[in-house]
């Protein structure tokens, strides 16, 4: 009776042990897909020059009309809406693969210098945004030493 019991209790604690981890592959699938998928993610390649920044980010499929920017004395915010495709009115379809982002994205770039928001300049081409941020240029003071 004891070896039964037994038996049964190491079947049961092998089923649950199976369980966790196709529970833990599903969840580590559904990580994996919302990290490659998600928006807020916005890709982008900072260069710092001398007197400039020059910044590029990548919008695919973002229509001019749906970026925002906003820029401090330290800082700037990349607003940006991903579209769906659209599918015909009444047509249920299936997604296979899913790789584009979809939804709002938001991200803020800090800088270590401070820059003037008033001066910079952006330009939209084949999905890629531009912008060239001028740095504040900071006064030097030469000290005596006694």
């Amino acid at each position: 009776m004891a070896g039964k019991v037994g038996t049964n209790l190491s079947k049961t604690v092998d089923n649950v042990i199976i369980g966790v981890k196709e529970i833990q592959k599903s969840w580590d699938e559904k990580v994996q897909e919302y990290r490659e998928t998600s928006t807020f993610l916005i890709p982008i390649d900072l260069v710092n020059a001398k007197d400039y920044y020059y910044l590029q980010v990548a919008l695919p499929g973002v229509a001019k009309e749906d970026i925002e920017l906003e820029a401090t004395e330290n800082s700037i915010t990349i607003k940006a809406i991903f579209q769906n495709i659209e599918s015909p009115e009444g047509l249920e379809p299936e997604l296979v693969i899913k790789g584009l982002k979809n939804g709002n994205a938001k991200r803020t770039i800090p800088f270590a210098n401070e820059i003037k928001p008033e001066e910079i300049s952006a330009k939209f081409q084949d999905g890629a945004l531009f912008l060239e941020i001028p740095k504040v240029a900071t006064a030097k003071t030469k000290i005596n030493i006694d």
